[in-house]
């Protein structure tokens, strides 16, 4: 087994190729639309993508066959979707600019008070104080998307998953794009072995930071416990390719996941799924 897992370490690579793709082609002339946008949303995204598609659909009719079916339709378009929150530089800005918007400080100066002593009692690890200043900020402002969040880190310090669960949850009802409650929440519903649930919001910070490879970690763990390997395989693939860009020490715990897989999937003689799901995500073994 160790023998295996050092020879697996050894040879595991990816490789990215210079051809685009058809869903590449897609996403460039889309974002170019993006960009003329006077509100970029998901609609108007949309919109973008289906104006892309025919005009390169009538460049190239070889392509007509891809999008022949509703499922190739619906295929393309969540693709090209996951391509531009990766490349387009216009789409990514107003995720960030959104981030800086809901997690900045509460205008309202005690309630900016209330949370900044709040947190010193959360990383002095006094929760019940941390808890009631937090109640007190949020009382004072509806909307402070930091509060809710330090208020759920303290009572899944607390072991109160439920109320975790019940803050974060309001922490998205106001940002549903916040990355530090989607993560979390996915890491408590896996905790509470609801891995279905947990899957959800995974797949969710997944959709809005296709660049975060956390997302796709997540998603891995838990289909692993739901023993779909193949999903598995193919999320931790996809978190490894990120971290190994990223030059990341969790590239390990992702090498470590994929050899896991790469052995129950031996056991079963099913070593082409493996070849196969590594092909798509253009990793060489």
């Amino acid at each position: 087994m160790k023998k295996l897992y050092s020879l697996l370490l050894s040879i595991l690579s990816f490789i990215v190729s210079n051809a685009q793709t058809f869903e590449e082609k897609i996403s460039e002339k889309s974002c170019e639309c993006i960009k003329n946008l006077k509100e970029i949303n998901n609609e108007n995204n949309r919109n973008c993508i289906s104006i892309a598609m025919s005009e390169i659909t009538i460049d190239d009719d070889s392509f007509l066959k891809t999008i022949s079916t509703v499922e190739g339709v619906n295929s393309t378009f969540k693709k090209v979707d996951s391509i531009l929150k990766k490349t387009c530089n216009v789409i990514i800005n107003s995720i960030e600019n959104k981030k800086e918007k809901f997690y900045s400080d509460s205008k309202n100066e005690t309630a900016y008070s209330f949370f900044l002593t709040s947190t010193d009692m959360l990383q002095q690890e006094n929760y019940d104080i941390a808890i009631e200043g937090f109640l007190i900020a949020i009382d004072l402002d509806k909307n402070y998307v930091k509060a809710y969040d330090h208020l759920a880190i303290c009572y899944r310090k607390k072991n109160q998953l439920d109320k975790a669960i019940k803050y974060y949850k309001k922490s998205l009802e106001i940002f549903p794009e916040g990355d530090l409650a989607l993560m979390n929440i996915g890491v408590i519903y896996r905790i509470m072995e609801d891995y279905k649930e947990s899957i959800k919001y995974y797949s969710k910070l997944v959709d809005y930071y296709p660049n975060n490879a956390e997302g796709y970690f997540g998603l891995s763990q838990n289909y692993l416990m739901l023993n779909d390997e193949e999903k598995a395989l193919d999320n931790i693939f996809k978190a490894y390719k990120i971290y190994t860009i990223q030059d990341s020490h969790y590239k390990k715990d992702a090498e470590l996941i994929i050899n896991i897989i790469q052995e129950i999937l031996k056991s079963r003689n099913q070593e082409n799924i493996f070849k196969k799901i590594a092909d798509e995500n253009n990793i060489i073994i």
